[in-house]
Formats: C-alpha cells, structure tokens, sequence
C-alpha cells in the first residue's frame, strides 16, 4: 500500500507517540512493527510516500501512523473563536516478550527480570484492574474509571486518552507542557490537574478549570489541545533542554530566549 502525504514526518510523529514501544527502528523513516496486532508491519517513508507492507486496512493505518489525526482543522477552529522515555519503551518491549505479548500473563512472571523499579511493581498490583475497566464512548467517563485505579493520575490518564487515539480535546499536563506554556506565554495557569477534582468533574464543570492548565486548554484550544501538547513534547525535548535556543523557529516567542 502506497499513501501520499505532505507535511507528515514519520520520524517526528513516532518521536512523542507510545506506539513506538511496539516498533523497532531499522533505520531513517524505516521501521517494523515487532509486537501485538499486524505484527511484521512495515513502514517506510520516502518523501511524501509511505510504503506499508504487512496491512491493507487503512483505518488501522491511519491510527497506527497518526495521520487520522488533522490539527490544521483546528487550527482555523481555535483562531476564530526520552531518560524516562527510554525506560519506558524498555520495559514495554521486555514485558511483551516474556508474557508471549499477552499482558495478562503479567503477574506470571518475574517483574524484576523486566527493572527493580517501583513504577513496575505498581503496575502488577493494578493490572487486573485495569482490564476490569469497562469500555464508555463517554469520555469523561472513561477518564474517571480510569482514575480509580491506584497509583494513576491525571496526567498518566490524559496521556492515555491520548495516544489511543480517544481524545484530542484533554492534554496531558507533563513536564514538557508545563515547561513549554510558560516559555511562550501559552496561558496564565495556576494549577494542574487534581485526581481529587478529575474524579468529581469534567474540564467543562470543574471549579479550578479556569486556572488549571489541562482545563484552560480544553477550553481555549479543544480539539487542537493534544496536538499542542505534543509539539510541546517535542520542542521540549529537541530543542529546551539541549539548549538549542538558536535552531528553535519559535525563538522569537519564547520568554526565555
């Protein structure tokens, strides 16, 4: 399958995403999908052509590649009105090869063959839980589930909504977002998201929205929310904490430039 594409870039797309836990990099623009659904995928990028082999469903494409998604829709919308990363993929990759990619099978195993690290303890004590979450096309219902399970915050929630493709409208308010808005004057916020609040409202009711990050973007940006945190992810990671304030395009807003 051949799809045609401009302003799309593979690299910086799999760069933020957590699909790329199931990929392995053969090279630039050339990566294999090497755990779960369509394993054996292959994808390639070769100017404003992407090359797949391995799947002729272009709904499960276009999910995987993230071209589903189109910010300059909101765009117009909005103006009229990894040293963790890198643990992560690590762990993600070693724990679906010693469960025979059924994460089910977690608690089977020894987790301390995966890392001695607290988060995955947390992750078998709640992993059963975390299947008995009922599927809700409600969004802020499924948030809220999702909530209730131990040792899960806003912020991991979000990031969930997120790179399952459920959400575009709430922001995962990590580090790189946090750090971003303020570079560049994103929003006047005093506050992010409280699990004790995220339980009780949505962004549309909550009494701290107005002064929340997550909450002030859902209202200011909607739609376009995920794709700015994402950007933010980026620039954060590529540019802010290298210090390459002048390769930066967006020197020019930065307060901290």
């Amino acid at each position: 399958m051949k799809i045609y594409i401009t302003s799309y870039d593979l690299e910086l797309t799999f760069y933020p995403s957590f699909i790329i836990t199931m990929f392995k990099k053969v090279s630039n623009y050339y990566w294999i999908k090497s755990y779960g659904y369509f394993k054996g995928l292959i994808v390639k990028q070769i100017g404003d052509v992407l090359e797949i082999e391995g799947c002729n469903n272009s709904e499960v494409i276009s999910k995987f590649l993230g071209i589903w998604y189109e910010p300059e829709k909101f765009i117009i919308n909005v103006t009229s009105s990894l040293r963790d990363n890198t643990n992560v993929i690590r762990w993600v990759q070693k724990i679906l090869q010693l469960c025979n990619e059924d994460v089910k099978e977690l608690k089977k195993i020894n987790i301390e063959y995966v890392g001695k690290s607290y988060q995955l303890k947390q992750l078998v004590e709640i992993i059963d839980q975390y299947f008995n979450v009922k599927e809700d096309k409600d969004i802020w219902n499924l948030r809220k589930q999702l909530l209730k399970l131990k040792f899960v915050g806003p912020k991991v929630v979000d990031a969930y909504l997120l790179f399952t493709g459920k959400s575009t409208f709430i922001a995962p308010s990590d580090k790189h977002y946090v750090r971003f808005s303020k570079r560049i004057g994103l929003f006047k916020y005093s506050t992010l998201p409280d699990k004790k609040y995220c339980l009780k409202f949505t962004c549309e009711d909550c009494p701290k929205s107005h002064t929340c990050l997550t909450g002030l973007s859902y209202k200011h940006l909607s739609n376009l929310s995920s794709w700015i945190q994402t950007v933010s992810y980026v620039y954060d990671r590529m540019y802010c904490s290298r210090g390459a304030c002048k390769k930066c395009e967006l020197q020019k807003i930065c307060k901290s430039c």
